[in-house]
């Protein structure tokens, strides 16, 4: 909460707007207790009077700019909605960065675009490192689990959640893809093949389009990977839950049924697909409902054939994938039977005997088709020990043709689950550990909602209580580790709500109830909630105007839940009969679903565990068993699963519903932060100590605001020196053993003071240097004067000796023309001599040298025609040497020598983020081992290594640009990734490393050769971190400059510029985008790319030899040698 003191004139405020949710403000004069009114200015320069009514209801304050577009949302200093919906805006719009972290929660915004970060060259620059100096990233995640995992051999479980469009299943994939790679061999093994060929199956059966996202998985799914006890991936298992089973006969316009049923009708002319009798999706009433069967940018064929190869690769063979398609569409024809009413009144109806989509659906499924008629017309009811028959009417049994195919397809969805997890499962060893990822549906509240949407908002109440629970025992755990009182934690319970769900005569209990009662309805459920627990339970009200609708209290909003169809939907009636059928059929895939259904029948794919759990003789016992009561066991099973394991949670936000890419929504954005339970990881941080500083930190930052004797000492005493003096109220800060804990809003308290006491120390030194400024212009006159009057004096004294000098001048150049001309005559003298006598040697010379013997000369020549056999080893020698220095070189490269007057500056403040491993690392050896002094020494030892063995100067040229290009590569790389390297020191240190290189390779003729071409991304990104970044100038440099960078690298560098002193700055967002204009412009880039290619081998050019002169046949070689024995071929 902040203090009335920080409302002073000139700071910013948060309002609220309908269109933006919360705009800034800037106050217009100070606020004193009181005042009802505040003077506000809003950023379009209109102005508004804000009411106040009390303290509390002063507008939320804006934070300090050093804290604009953090990666951390718990270390902003004021933490509320609006500084967190501005600070995803920021970096989703400003950074184009969609992954932020909120303390152990990753918040990940849905670009609905392609983004080249999710490349191999991506994962190898997170696999192993320290997960603070990285950006936030899903990799980072998973990162962290996995590392975890291995070093303290305890499950792992990856929580993501969302509503249906936000990114959740792209997430997920990407997630159990890095455990692919990182627990893989150097080549995929078939169990991480497996384990991503089981995504496409389950996209193709349970995902669907709908008016929110084309690709809406419509399932809840939790996958468990295995490990073995090396950290490579030995199996998997999956779970679903809750499988929309009503989207098989309904769709709501603008919507489709499952994809695999348009797959499947988009391949209708194959030859193995004739029988099935298909058409196109529009002659189908089950896919033909929402109106729109295509999905833009997707071909339904080629998707056809992705799934085909994922069950191959599952195991699935030819013949039981034909058997699968067989079922499917039958389903697809049992919606296009035609039943026709008859009887008085319509009470009466029938299926006409040679009705075709009946006699297809019979032949498909392998039943007899008569029966099938008449049972779906029928009702087979027992009364007083006495069986009836009883006909339906038309209406009836569409009802019931319609629970037939959701049955069915039910069936097969958990007979695919059932065969993946078989498919899936370890053979190799056992598993050790595990990671789990479950994709969830995330809160839902719409204008009508319904028992769907009440088992959905049921699970995420259970998941935030296991989170709420998680973050309270991280941050206990912080403050025993920090040695501070841990029981000022604030921590609220949502288990209010949920015992009114699953308590005794809770929801659920009295919706089973009445569910078992014969004559039971939605409005006696209704009424017996109203007696129940209105007036009793805190989380329970009834609405006004209606008698069949409830309202819960969850943790995320108030929802009202509309009674009517509540009974249907838990019941999941399917009648006996049909079912009976199905168990006679003739086709084995068919006999063997039915024949092994889980229990209860209807919640199919969402049972305890997928598998068989009760034989088909007790199949008048499956309809006691509810979609409700079964939901709650596998939820129960769900949360004991995760209670074991370290939780890490990923909460996918859609930044709008138009579904463009890089457009934000705050509206839809701050509607889904509520419901995924950011908002209230804030507030837990908030009711806690949401700032920590390390002591170093927090004595460098405000050092300026400390005494002359309370700066003396070590930081630690120090800070518990002066931060009373700073800070009053006690309850405001705490200290532990190597951080200082400060409330929400002491960091802008602080970061007001520093400003204030930075402003009057500015105005002393601008007096200082003004005075200073006039008493050196007085010296400079004073010494200009002096000056003049010195040199004029001198100018005559020169002129006189001008004079005289001139008259000597004269005598000693005639002397000197007189002897010149003596003397040159002698030369050319000498020179004739000297010719005439070298002419005479030259002619005695060559006339001895023509008289010696030939065979001598052939002797000389023997090497030159001995063949090239070195040249494969010396180039093999180039690789070993190559392998064992790049790593040294390239750390070296990066930051190792220190240039002298090069110091540390202020540091921003971390968040609450724990980062796997950066403790346990703290000690460990910095890989940063050799001077640069010491890798141009190791260089200069390769490259005389390399002469000594005569390798040709073309091919040293090429060995060394190979090597340079990928230490450059490497060290670029890690510069973008790394906020501490983007600083103008470490670009000042880096561009010191590269010219020692330079000299080296001009030294020895090498730069011609392509290494210093390797080098020049690397400079130029040095260059651009010690550029001036302010003005529209600044920013066509920048673009003129950095020619080898590609658009995204400058933008990145630019956005993780991190200042290290308080004399740099921060580089702006407006500048950030003149240079995104500028460089829209540019033609001539290198291609799109964030990252260079480390692997990136150039082509190697073998210099031609001639042959030599003579040949072999004429060379007198030595018996010694002992090579008589060749010849020439």
């Amino acid at each position: 909460m902040a203090t009335p003191e920080l409302y002073t004139k000139g700071a910013w405020v948060w309002t609220p707007d309908e269109e933006e949710v919360w705009v800034s403000a800037q106050l217009q004069q100070d606020y004193r207790p009181g005042d009802q009114t505040l003077i506000l200015r809003l950023s379009d320069g209109r102005e508004m009077h804000y009411s106040v009514a009390s303290p509390a209801g002063l507008p939320p304050l804006g934070n300090p700019d050093i804290l604009e577009g953090e990666n951390d949302l718990t270390a902003l200093s004021f933490l509320h909605e609006a500084a967190v919906l501005h600070n995803l805006r920021v970096r989703f719009l400003d950074y184009s960065s969609i992954y932020t972290y909120c303390g152990i929660v990753l918040v990940a915004l849905n670009p609905y675009e392609q983004l080249p970060i999710y490349g191999e060259e991506v994962m190898d620059a997170y696999s192993g490192q320290d997960m603070a100096d990285m950006d936030p990233h899903v990799f980072s995640i998973a990162e962290e689990g996995y590392r975890a995992m291995i070093r303290e051999e305890k499950n792992q479980s990856i929580i993501i959640s969302g509503e249906s469009g936000s990114g959740k299943t792209v997430s997920a994939k990407f997630a159990m893809r890095y455990f692919a790679v990182v627990g893989g061999a150097a080549q995929q093994t078939q169990v991480e093949e497996k384990v991503l060929a089981s995504s496409p199956i389950m996209e193709a059966i349970g995902n669907a389009k709908t008016t929110r996202n084309d690709n809406s998985s419509r399932f809840g799914k939790y996958v468990e990977i295995g490990f073995g006890s090396k950290g490579d991936i030995i199996g998997a298992s999956m779970r679903t839950y809750l499988l929309e089973k009503s989207r098989v006969v309904f769709q709501a316009p603008y919507e489709r049924n499952y994809h695999i049923f348009y797959q499947l009708c988009a391949f209708k002319d194959s030859p193995e697909m004739r029988a099935l009798k298909l058409d196109s999706a529009e002659h189908f009433r089950y896919t033909n409902q929402g109106l729109d069967i295509n999905i833009p940018g997707t071909d339904d064929a080629v998707e056809l054939e992705n799934t085909r190869n994922a069950l191959t690769v599952m195991g699935v063979q030819p013949d039981q994938q034909m058997e699968l398609f067989q079922i499917l569409a039958a389903v697809l024809h049992l919606g296009n039977v035609n039943i026709q009413a008859s009887g008085r009144g319509g009470d009466r109806c029938f299926i006409s005997a040679d009705d075709l989509s009946l006699v297809v659906f019979s032949k498909l499924m392998g039943v007899e088709g008569s029966q099938m008629a008449h049972w779906l017309c029928h009702q087979r009811l027992t009364v007083a020990g006495e069986i009836l028959v009883r006909p339906m009417s038309a209406q009836q049994a569409n009802g019931a043709r319609d629970a037939l195919a959701k049955h069915v397809y039910g069936q097969l969805f958990a007979w695919t689950v059932q065969s993946l997890n078989s498919a899936l499962r370890a053979h190799r060893e056992r598993t050790k550990t595990l990671i789990g990822v479950l994709d969830i549906y995330g809160f839902e509240t719409f204008d009508r909602n319904s028992f769907e949407q009440f088992c959905i908002n049921y699970a995420n109440e259970k998941l935030q209580q296991q989170f709420n629970r998680h973050v309270f025992q991280l941050e206990q755990e912080e403050y025993v580790r920090e040695e501070l009182p841990w029981s000022r934690i604030e921590f609220s319970d949502n288990q209010p709500c949920i015992t009114l769900i699953e308590g005794p005569l809770g929801v659920l209990d009295l919706l089973d109830e009445e569910c078992r009662v014969p004559k039971g309805s939605d409005e006696n459920w209704a009424r017996k909630l109203y007696d129940r627990h209105l007036d009793r339970s805190p989380n329970f009200r009834k609405p006004r105007m209606s008698n069949s609708a409830f309202v819960l209290l969850h943790f995320a909003d108030m929802v009202q839940y509309e009674c009517l169809g509540f009974l249907e939907k838990n019941r999941d009636t399917v009648f006996e009969e049909p079912i009976n059928i199905m168990r006679a059929s003739q086709l084995e895939l068919v006999a063997e679903l039915f024949q092994q259904e889980p229990a209860g029948g209807s919640l199919s794919a969402s049972s305890v565990r997928n598998g068989p759990v009760r034989s088909g003789n007790k199949a008048h016992r499956e309809h006691k068993l509810t979609v409700g009561f079964q939901f709650r066991q596998s939820l129960q099973l769900l949360m004991d699963t995760l209670n074991g394991t370290t939780p890490h949670y990923i909460r996918c936000i859609k930044p709008n519903d138009l579904k463009q890419p890089f457009t934000f929504d705050p509206r839809r954005a701050v509607q889904q932060l509520r419901a995924c339970g950011v908002l209230e990881t804030i507030r837990i941080s908030a009711a806690g100590y949401s700032s920590r500083w390390r002591y170093e930190e927090f004595f460098s930052r405000y050092r300026v605001l400390l005494s002359a004797s309370a700066a003396q000492g070590d930081s630690r005493a120090s800070c518990r020196r002066a931060i009373p003096a700073l800070i009053p109220d006690p309850e405001q800060y705490c200290f532990g053993r190597t951080k200082v804990f400060l409330r929400a809003g002491q960091v802008a308290v602080l970061e007001k003071l520093r400003a204030g006491r930075l402003c009057a120390a500015a105005v002393l030194v601008q007096s200082t240097v003004r005075g200073w400024l006039q008493s050196r212009r007085f010296r400079r006159l004073r010494h200009a004067t002096l000056t003049l009057q010195r040199f004029t004096r001198g100018t005559l004294a020169r002129r006189l000796a001008c004079i005289l000098r001139y008259t000597r001048a004269a005598l000693v150049i005639q002397k000197t023309y007189r002897m010149a001309v003596v003397r040159q005559l002698f030369l050319a003298i000498r020179e004739a001599a000297v010719t005439i006598q070298a002419y005479a040697r030259g002619v005695q010379a060559r006339r001895a040298c023509r008289q010696v013997n030939p065979s001598r000369s052939l002797r000389c020549n023997a090497p030159e025609c001995q063949p090239r056999r070195n040249m494969y080893p010396n180039i093999s020698s180039i690789c070993v040497i190559k392998k064992i220095c790049l790593r040294s070189v390239y750390y070296t490269l990066r930051m190792p020598t220190t240039i002298p007057g090069l110091g540390g500056g202020a540091t921003k403040p971390a968040g609450s983020r724990k980062r796997t491993g950066s403790e346990a690392r703290a000690g460990a050896a910095s890989p940063v081992g050799a001077t640069m002094a010491a890798v141009l020494k190791e260089l200069g030892a390769l490259h005389v290594a390399l002469e000594r063995q005569e390798l040709p100067a073309a091919l040293l040229e090429q060995a060394f640009r190979q090597l340079v290009h990928q230490l450059a590569a490497s060290a670029l790389n890690s510069l973008i990734l790394r906020k501490d390297m983007c600083c103008w020191s470490r670009g000042l240190q880096i561009r010191y490393n590269v010219s020692l290189l330079e000299e080296w390779l001009r030294s020895r003729g090498l730069q011609t050769g392509g290494a210093a071409a390797a080098l020049e991304p690397l400079i130029q990104a040095a260059q651009l971190l010690q550029m001036s970044k302010k003005t529209e100038a600044d920013g066509r440099a920048v673009v003129q400059t950095c020619s080898a960078l590609s658009s995204q690298q400058i933008v990145k560098i630019l956005t993780q510029y991190t200042p290290q002193s308080d004399v740099e700055e921060r580089v702006t967002l407006n500048f950030i985008r003149i240079v995104q204009g500028l460089l829209k412009g540019r033609s001539d880039g290198p291609p799109p790319q964030l990252l260079l290619d480390v692997r990136r081998v150039f082509p190697v050019t073998f210099p031609y030899l001639p042959p030599p002169p003579v040949s072999v046949e004429q060379l007198d070689i030595p018996d010694s040698l002992k090579i008589s024995f060749l010849r020439r071929v």
